[in-house]
């Protein structure tokens, strides 16, 4: 049995700019209630960027969303866990390398088992270290906890990627 084929709905430039607005969060009376944790999970992701002009871009989303809101509220809906007498603190999002560097809801994080798994059978990223770099950055996060890249002398380039040196392609 053949099926019909379906018919294609004709839209607007105008129309067309509308849907992609709405579902990006930028149309229509946003939902104040969920507030940033909200619109990170409306979007699904917001990608982190050290470059800093205005303010970072994973702070400038919500923004752009909800109007005026405050740094710190922005982090603390990204970052700080919620717990109760019953209930032990559970975060709200990860940061994680998904199509770039981003913020994702906690939701997301098993989606993701598969590329962990990949990761765990090549840890650089397909990139040559230099010979005991990736060895000495697991050796200085064991000793001192959690560093920078720069803590961890990660600052200048010493690898042919994203001008990123050994450190941080290790980290």
């Amino acid at each position: 049995m053949t099926s019909l084929p379906r018919p294609l709905t004709e839209l607007s430039a105008d129309e067309a700019r509308r849907i992609v607005l709405r579902a990006q969060g930028f149309l229509g009376a946003p939902d104040r209630r969920a507030g940033v944790r909200g619109v990170l999970r409306h979007l699904g992701a917001v990608q982190l960027d050290t470059i800093s002009v205005l303010a970072r871009s994973h702070e400038l989303v919500p923004y752009a969303r909800l109007g005026a809101v405050g740094r710190k509220t922005v982090e603390q809906a990204y970052w700080s866990s919620s717990g109760s007498a019953d209930a032990p603190p559970a975060p709200h999002a990860f940061e994680y390398w998904s199509h770039a560097a981003c913020i994702l809801p906690v939701e997301e994080w098993p989606h993701f088992a598969f590329r962990r798994r990949a990761y765990r059978a090549r840890p650089q990223w397909n990139h040559d270290l230099p010979d005991g770099t990736y060895d000495q950055v697991v050796k200085q996060l064991r000793a001192e906890g959690p560093l920078t890249a720069t803590d961890l002398g990660g600052a200048k380039k010493t690898s042919e990627w994203w001008d990123w040196s050994g450190t941080k392609v290790a980290v």
